[in-house]
């Protein structure tokens, strides 16, 4: 994180999502977060460590949810409370603060597997405008997310749902939609987003309001 230390304050912000560690399967409890940042400088080390001096509170993602292969890869985000956190002017003393919970059973290994892997972006093309909103085709099953630039008006929500497969009338099929949707509820403003914590498995997704696939 050394490129991004500035001169003066600086802020520690971690935005954190359930992911399959609370997945409706199996359950590990509520998520939790542990760091260490440790800054080298002449004259010794220093440790900044996550304690109960953090503070937590709601984020913009308010939802994100993994189960079966067969039910429920979901997220959803709310702009309109998305808060300033990453700003050293931010105001956190509203927020609780956090809770200490007794360590893992297990050994805490270091690893350089990054989490994610972009292999590669594809070109989305609209292939039909029904009731049920406009279609959107992958040209091949995938796993992964869209990313979207949406404009709708401040409170609008943006839903977007995926399937693997289409219905014979071109629409999406219900078989093969998973329970899959990412929703977007608009603080008004033009911004791309994307899932932050989770992926579909999917071909072809659909959606009813103004936006424009990256």
């Amino acid at each position: 994180v050394t490129p991004f230390v500035k001169q003066g304050d600086n802020v520690i912000a971690v935005y954190y999502g359930g992911g399959w560690y609370t997945s409706e399967v199996r359950r590990f409890g509520l998520p939790k977060v542990i760091y260490c940042l440790t800054v080298e400088r002449e004259g010794g080390t220093d440790y900044f460590v996550s304690d109960e001096h953090c503070r937590v509170g709601g984020g913009f993602v308010t939802l994100s949810r993994f189960s079966t292969h067969n039910h429920l890869h979901r997220e959803q985000h709310d702009y309109r409370i998305e808060a300033d956190c990453l700003s050293t002017a931010f105001d956190d003393s509203q927020w609780k603060k956090a809770v200490p919970t007794e360590p893992l059973c297990t050994d805490y290994c270091s690893t350089d597997c990054p989490c994610d892997a972009l292999i590669e972006q594809r070109e989305v093309k609209q292939i039909g405008i029904r009731d049920t909103g406009v279609l959107y085709d992958c040209g091949e099953n995938t796993t992964g997310y869209p990313v979207l630039e949406i404009a709708a008006p401040r409170g609008e929500a943006v839903v977007v749902q995926l399937s693997e497969e289409l219905s014979p009338d071109g629409d999406l099929d219900d078989a093969h939609i998973h329970g899959q949707q990412f929703v977007v509820v608009s603080d008004g403003t033009k911004r791309l987003v994307q899932p932050e914590f989770n992926y579909f498995g999917f071909r072809y997704f659909r959606n009813k309001q103004s936006m424009r696939i990256i």
